[in-house]
């Protein structure tokens, strides 16, 4: 019952990750299996239940869990314990809360002109491999899908006639449509006119071991990862979203509203880093110091 409310209303990669914290927690407590993990966990109380918490988050950063890693695992069970309150089993909620995590600063990506290279030597690339890829690239840059959201995509996802993707985007239920820029839309055109317009995966596999199977997220990310060693440059999928909303916000000339609404990040705060990132806001100010700091050196001499 208990894990049945947990596991309700949410979403197929938030169960997954969940579980995974449930079961690193149940290797933790030294259970059999995760549902005895969790009526041992909420049968110890309040006060016991919150220092073991406490006691399992100091190990995992001990042993070097990254604190993203370690703030999912805490948040498995604090929604555990939410579910066993909300049916009445306890009257009592797990208080630790997250570690601070450093936030991810480089939002520079390969840029426009690294960007421009990477869809050259793409199609560069025999037929269908280069078609393909030069339609992915052209999805992880304009308009700036993650590379979850483009494995995702099937054929009927996309319309041609609207010139629109239906993408289900992270943390989402409903899919959800986007304007896509004719040249994404022409790239799809050409990749289709070599796949052919039958039901199925929009991208597929052309190896061997997995030949026109679904092109998966990790396939995606070693696809842009190899295209980029081609051409000298290490990047990857979300530093080729990183590079279109880096553009969003020139276009836009920074405007946060409609920067956020083509990057579909939840929190607004997270555009700060690529407005400081493109203006160097904390170097200018860096400077603006280390002058102050020189003059009255030099004056006081």
């Amino acid at each position: 019952m208990i894990l049945s409310t947990f596991y309700a209303s949410r979403t197929d990669n938030t169960r997954r990750a969940y579980a995974q914290g449930l079961r690193d927690f149940t290797a933790y407590m030294g259970a059999c299996d995760v549902i005895s993990t969790v009526q041992q966990f909420i049968s110890l109380g309040p006060g016991k239940a919150n220092h073991r918490a406490l006691m399992y988050q100091s190990e995992l950063l001990q042993v070097g869990k990254a604190p993203s890693t370690v703030n999912l695992r805490i948040a498995a069970l604090r929604m555990v314990v939410k579910a066993a309150r909300l049916i009445g089993v306890i009257n009592w909620a797990l208080d630790v809360q997250d570690v601070p995590r450093i936030i991810y600063k480089n939002t520079a990506g390969p840029g426009l002109d690294g960007m421009i290279q990477l869809l050259s030597v793409a199609r560069e690339q025999k037929r269908g491999k280069a078609e393909r890829d030069y339609a992915i690239l052209w999805l992880l840059f304009d308009p700036a899908l993650r590379r979850a959201e483009v494995a995702r995509l099937d054929v009927s996802d996309v319309d041609f006639e609207a010139g629109t993707v239906s993408i289900l985007g992270k943390g989402r239920r409903e899919k959800e449509t986007w304007t896509l820029p004719d040249e994404a839309v022409q790239a799809l055109r050409d990749w289709l006119d070599v796949r052919d317009h039958h039901p199925g995966p929009l991208f597929v596999n052309f190896d061997r071991a997995g030949k026109g199977e679904r092109l998966t997220a990790d396939a995606i990310h070693h696809l842009v990862k190899y295209l980029g060693q081609k051409m000298g440059i290490k990047t990857s999928p979300h530093a080729l979203r990183h590079t279109g909303v880096t553009q969003a916000v020139i276009v836009t000339n920074g405007n946060l509203v409609e920067s956020q609404k083509f990057s579909r990040h939840a929190d607004p705060r997270t555009l700060m880093n690529y407005f400081d990132n493109l203006e160097d806001v904390a170097g200018r100010v860096a400077k603006l110091i280390g002058e102050t700091v020189r003059n009255q050196m030099t004056s006081s001499r």
